[in-house]
């Protein structure tokens, strides 16, 4: 007979990015159609009134285009989700309606949990897992098979306590 191994889900928690100017995504995308248009008429305006040579133009409009494609994408459109179990902790990052799993960390595997600090992360691998300021994330150092490294995120007050609660039972096991 098969043995199934059964984790408790304990909470899960969905972090967005804080809408600073732009409150909701389809202000959002007619703002970033609106950019298109006009640094195509910019582009064409340089080429037609100073004779720049078109490649330079076109070069680097769509340069700052991508730029600034990725930092949207980023900051604005990427959210976190966090789920912990009595045993696991699992992050995926969330783009749309696509979802990729990006850490599925076992608790007993984390050895240090604090706020961010740049100096407390120094020599380690950090991987950036939220959607807020690296100021207001928490500081997960794991260490398992991988090396140790830092899982940078940012769960709420509710979700941490969990956590940190759960941590401490999996580290005394």
């Amino acid at each position: 007979m098969e043995e199934n191994n059964v984790h408790s889900l304990i909470g899960t928690e969905t972090v967005e990015p804080k809408r600073r100017p732009i409150r909701s995504l389809g202000a959002l995308y007619v703002v970033l159609l609106a950019l298109v248009v006009g640094v195509i008429a910019a582009g064409n305006a340089l080429s037609a009134h100073w004779s720049v040579p078109r490649i330079y133009i076109q070069l680097t409009m769509y340069a700052a285009l991508l730029a600034l494609g990725w930092y949207v994408y980023r900051y604005y459109l990427t959210s976190f989700r966090y789920t912990l179990t009595d045993r696991l902790f699992a992050i995926e990052r969330v783009v749309g309606k696509k979802q990729r799993a990006d850490e599925c960390i076992r608790l007993s595997d984390i050895t240090r949990m604090q706020p961010f600090d740049r100096e407390s992360t120094q020599g380690a691998k950090v991987k950036n897992l939220t959607a807020r300021a690296k100021k207001d994330s928490l500081a997960v150092t794991v260490r398992d098979a991988k090396g140790t490294r830092v899982l940078l995120v940012s769960p709420g007050e509710e979700l941490t306590e969990k956590l940190s609660a759960q941590w401490k039972v999996a580290r005394k096991k």
